[in-house]
């Protein structure tokens, strides 16, 4: 009992200091970081560049018949601003100073296969979201997306109607990148930003 004895005698000397020590350098380190967090991002942060305010990303599934696929090819803005084609061209001269590259705002679509392959505006889902005209090649091999303007945060979508399709099973089972890819041969360039480099 003298161990006992002797720890509480001397409590503030033993145990009291440490953690009011521990205590104390966690709050003046914690103030440290939080008032030098604006010099550790600025060092470690890498440069800012411009982004292309429209990005791009599919859907397919099944149509009604039994040979039928559909895409809904959705063209998204992720700003805050609406954006006309004239803007567009504008953001594509920033992101891109070389003047030997052209860039289009359109999106140019080449098809995989051969057959009946419809492509509509779905003009109920884009009220007052924005315009786009939509045009094929006289191949019918290319599409061509014109987004003429688009609103703030607004997601505009065409649908690519496939028929004649031949499904192992009913179910869409290669994953979206694989079913996309069966008919657009260019789709995954459009994933990141949606611009055509011609």
């Amino acid at each position: 009992m003298p161990f006992l004895r002797s720890l509480f005698d001397k409590w503030p000397q033993n145990i009291l200091r440490p953690v009011a020590v521990n205590v104390l350098s966690a709050v003046v380190l914690f103030l440290l970081a939080v008032s030098l967090k604006p010099l550790v991002f600025s060092l470690f942060q890498g440069p800012q560049l411009p982004e292309y305010p429209l990005f791009c990303t599919a859907e397919p599934y099944l149509g009604s018949g039994n040979r039928e696929m559909n895409i809904d090819f959705f063209i998204i803005n992720r700003t805050g601003e609406p954006r006309t084609r004239e803007q567009l061209i504008r953001d594509l001269r920033a992101l891109n100073p070389d003047a030997d590259r052209t860039l289009s705002p359109d999106i140019e679509l080449e098809l995989n296969r051969e057959g009946e392959v419809q492509v509509l505006q779905d003009k109920d889902f884009n009220s007052g979201k924005g315009r786009l005209r939509v045009v094929r090649d006289p191949e019918g091999q290319k599409i061509k997306i014109i987004v003429d303007r688009i609103e703030p945060r607004a997601i505009l979508k065409v649908v690519i109607r496939v028929s004649g399709v031949r499904f192992v099973s009913r179910k869409l089972n290669r994953g979206v990148k694989g079913e996309v890819g069966r008919v657009l041969r260019n789709y995954e360039q459009f994933q990141d930003s949606c611009y055509t480099e011609q």
